[in-house]
């Protein structure tokens, strides 16, 4: 058995995953802002702050999954199943 390995990276608004073996996992998102968030996972090769959209959302083209909206100061689970490849987490809320 292969352990997925990850490399990681975190801005205010991204993370991005590398994916070297497939993996399925449950993941817990706990939302601190003031405002309801979602975490949104997309299979894709550009790196987050490329992502084709706008300033205040971006297409969710490669989406494999997300938590759905998550109310100020929230908590949701959610699982996700991960294959080899590059993911962006984003958050296309608050919608503005």
């Amino acid at each position: 058995m292969v352990t997925p390995t990850f490399q990681t990276a975190y801005s205010s608004w991204t993370h991005r995953r590398l994916v070297s073996s497939p993996t399925s996992s449950a993941r817990t998102v706990t939302n601190r802002g003031k405002l309801p968030h979602e975490l949104v996972v997309l299979r894709t090769t550009r790196p987050a702050a490329s992502l084709p959209g706008t300033a205040n959302k971006v297409k969710e083209s490669g989406h494999v999954g997300d938590s759905g909206g998550i109310a100020a100061n929230g908590r949701k689970s959610f699982r996700v199943t991960l294959n080899p490849g590059h993911y962006a987490l984003i958050c296309n809320l608050p919608e503005r």
